[in-house]
């Protein structure tokens, strides 16, 4: 078993809108996985918590709104070698995530599944580059 305590990076996919702004984005997530078939297959689960605020055209009238993203998936990565060093992975993410967005006059939220592919290296069974 292999638990990933803390993840960071930025959001995926957040872009600005016309001349719209992106202020302060930022992502954690945690992720607990289990090791099968010697090392070559791994599942698990992940849970990811994003947040951003997005500044609009007028913003003497209109403060922009914030936006929070979580979701929580299974994960299931194929491990290309069981090295020590460098290990290779590549694989899927399913799940569920909510979508909620405000500012001081609105508020919106919405679910929706969602379906992640995975790729990356594992470093020294200690670290994780995934894109």
């Amino acid at each position: 078993m292999e638990w990933e305590i803390l993840s960071m990076g930025a959001p995926f996919g957040v872009s600005a809108k016309g001349s719209q702004r992106i202020i302060s984005p930022f992502e954690l997530g945690t992720e607990l996985r289990f090791s099968l078939m010697e090392g070559k297959y791994s599942t698990g689960f992940q849970y990811i918590f994003s947040k951003w605020h997005r500044q609009t055209d007028y913003p003497q009238r209109d403060f922009g709104y914030n936006e929070f993203f979580q979701a929580f998936q299974s994960v299931n990565d194929y491990n290309f070698s069981p090295q020590k060093t460098f290990r290779p992975f590549v694989g899927l993410a399913l799940g569920m995530s909510e979508v909620i967005v405000y500012n001081r006059a609105y508020y919106s939220t919405g679910m929706s599944a969602t379906l992640s592919p995975r790729l990356g290296i594992e470093f020294f069974k200690y670290g994780r580059a995934t894109l």
